[in-house]
């Protein structure tokens, strides 16, 4: 039997049986199809990161339970071995993981961390999030790093090289007026949304060790309950859930005042941030429609629920989105629809 992971898929029977069913598919449906497969095991990956001493030290932070499905999060390290070479780095999981399932990690070098869970999770487990993330994150710190990526047990970053371009982009994009941020922080357009009011995504970040400390560190564990109701944007954001949580708290610490509007969140993501393309770093979530690699990309109409996109960060960055009309009346509209514009 042939599967659909690695070299046989290139040019096996598998290839051609999926392409066939694609081509019908297309007829049926009629849309243009794609695919693209990734091998499950990093054996399978002929992909590697040239070294490079000359970067400042970096901590890779895995912040989550183990994803054992497969073997998940222990093949994960194992490509991160080879693309990025000579990094530390951190597993931060909890007690309650059998050492059995630890024990491979430390076997390939990794610093475990066996945290204790909270008592309260928090919405949507948030408070999981936190202590992991940044307990992981200071032991890097401990261990040296100058630089953090702090990512989940549950995604994988395929990309190569991808030390030197994000360092890169932040010499590119420096701090208009650095402060207490050293540098920007580089974050994923998935999980960034354009209508969600300063909702930069949590998932997976890189930046300075003291900047990515107090990102994680400004915020306190959040044990409220909140009602479950009807609310619209603005309303959701200013309840200040997960990633608005996060970032709110972030953005007092480093003195920005918030004024809840569109051009307010944009304007930090371009002040404070820089947004890349989740294809930029080749990353792989199998969760939540998983079979789609653009899981918010539709071409039936336009939406400012869409992510943000590297291009559409560089407006922001440039002031050029700021001299068009703000879609402000989305955040208190039921619909999240921008009409075509009249001609």
């Amino acid at each position: 039997m042939i599967g659909l992971n690695g070299s046989t898929f290139a040019s096996g029977l598998a290839r051609k049986s999926l392409e066939g069913l694609l081509s019908v598919w297309e007829r049926i449906f009629q849309a243009n199809l794609t695919y693209h497969a990734r091998p499950r095991n990093a054996g399978d990956m002929g992909i590697w990161s040239a070294p490079r001493p000359d970067l400042p030290p970096l901590g890779l932070v895995l912040q989550g339970p183990v994803l054992r499905s497969n073997n998940f999060t222990l093949e994960s390290v194992k490509l991160y071995k080879r693309t990025f070479p000579g990094t530390t780095i951190v597993l931060s999981t909890w007690k309650s993981e059998p050492p059995s399932v630890l024990e491979p990690f430390k076997q390939l070098g990794v610093e475990v961390l066996a945290n204790d869970p909270p008592a309260n999770p928090g919405q949507q487990n948030f408070n999981y999030q936190l202590i992991s993330s940044s307990a992981g994150i200071a032991r890097a710190a401990e261990m040296g790093a100058q630089y953090v990526m702090k990512t989940r047990t549950d995604q994988r970053v395929c990309g190569v090289n991808l030390q030197p371009l994000l360092m890169n982009l932040l010499e590119t994009f420096p701090l208009r007026t650095p402060s207490v941020q050293k540098r920007r922080l580089i974050v994923p357009g998935i999980g960034t949304l354009k209508s969600r009011l300063y909702g930069v995504s949590d998932m997976l970040q890189f930046g300075h060790i003291d900047d990515m400390r107090l990102y994680w560190g400004a915020a306190q564990t959040d044990n409220r309950v909140l009602p479950n109701e009807k609310l619209t944007r603005r309303q959701f954001a200013m309840r200040r859930v997960c990633e608005v949580y996060l970032a709110t708290e972030f953005l007092k610490a480093i003195g920005h005042k918030l004024d809840w509007t569109l051009r307010d969140s944009w304007q930090s993501f371009g002040d404070y941030f820089c947004i890349v393309d989740s294809s930029a770093l080749d990353l792989y979530w199998p969760k939540y429609d998983r079979f789609r690699e653009y899981r918010r990309l539709i071409y039936s109409q336009r939406s400012v629920d869409e992510p943000v996109t590297f291009l559409e960060w560089m407006t922001y960055y440039t002031g050029e989105v700021f001299r068009h009309e703000i879609p402000e009346w989305i955040l208190d509209a039921e619909s999240s629809v921008l009409e075509p514009p009249k001609r």
